[in-house]
């Protein structure tokens, strides 16, 4: 059963679309508040107290009209670049990151950069995308910080108790395949891509990639915006059998290639070894960093 407000909207988009005048008036004293939605409708409590589902145009249409939509406090907040409309393309905001991991005889390295951006602002220049899934499996983090952060502690608190189950320490493809499961289930509503590497009593070192719920073990992978940046330089670098060393140069490499490209990606370097013997942990910092000049 349609409110009041809703058929004025559903009047208002349905001359639009038979190309007729809008009449701005026609809903100038109506208030919209915003509620949860679903990728194909918009469910939108209007100023009668009615609750109704409707095609997520007609709250288009009604935003269009107004210029501006009422928050359930009352706070009126115009469609302006950085508010809060989530429907308007002038408000997104846009993440990146450098992130890798590599396979060498007895452990891996992950690696990442520190930058945080939100939009064209650095939001924080020395964040540890490294994150610890168990003592010997860590995570290498991109996409939007908070989703990343959240399955990387979903998994590390399902593996701790994996570990006291079984009484020893898990696999780092058992870390694969939780991570692989969070993220594939809530695919719609996370924006993560998770490396996952570490080293484990079966196989040694390992690289996992998990990007929209897929699981594939890789010699080596790299993720983030930078990633773009340095694929010819990972391709014509990387040698099978590299040494522990020569991972830690090709790893250091590639990260400051992407950060002098890449305007998301900066900051320092932050790297782990992990091996039988633990993981060592490593910064990088900018003045450190190898310098790569153009011909």
């Amino acid at each position: 059963m349609e409110c009041e407000c809703v058929r004025r909207v559903t009047s208002l988009w349905t001359e639009q679309r038979a190309g007729g005048a809008v009449q701005r008036r026609e809903i100038q004293g109506l208030t919209c508040v915003e509620g949860r939605s679903e990728p194909s409708a918009a469910r939108d409590k209007h100023a009668c107290g009615a609750l109704c589902r409707e095609p997520l145009v007609l709250h288009r249409a009604h935003q269009e009209a107004r210029g501006t939509c009422r928050s359930s406090a009352g706070n009126e907040s115009t469609d302006m670049e950085g508010t809060a409309d989530p429907w308007s393309n002038s408000c997104e905001i846009k993440t990146g990151t450098t992130i890798l991991a590599v396979e060498f005889d007895g452990g891996v390295v992950v690696a990442s950069d520190s930058r945080v951006s939100g939009g064209d602002s650095v939001v924080n220049r020395v964040f540890d995308k490294l994150a610890p899934l168990h003592e010997r499996i860590y995570c290498a983090l991109s996409g939007s910080a908070a989703d990343a952060q959240a399955v990387a502690d979903m998994v590390n608190y399902s593996l701790e108790l994996h570990s006291l189950d079984m009484e020893e320490a898990p696999l780092v493809v058992a870390a694969a395949s939780l991570v692989k499961g969070v993220c594939y289930k809530y695919k719609e509503e996370l924006l993560a891509h998770l490396i996952v590497a570490g080293w484990d009593r079966r196989l040694g070192g390992q690289v996992y990639g998990t990007l929209g719920g897929m699981l594939i073990r890789q010699p080596f992978s790299i993720g983030g915006s930078g990633s773009t940046y340095i694929y010819g330089y990972v391709d014509s670098a990387f040698k099978p059998g590299m040494s522990r060393d020569e991972c830690v140069q090709f790893a250091t490499n590639a990260l400051a290639l992407a950060m002098s490209r890449d305007g998301s990606s900066g900051g320092v370097i932050y790297m782990v070894t992990i091996t039988k013997a633990g993981s060592e942990h490593k910064v990088i910092s900018g003045a450190d960093l190898p310098q790569f000049y153009d011909e």
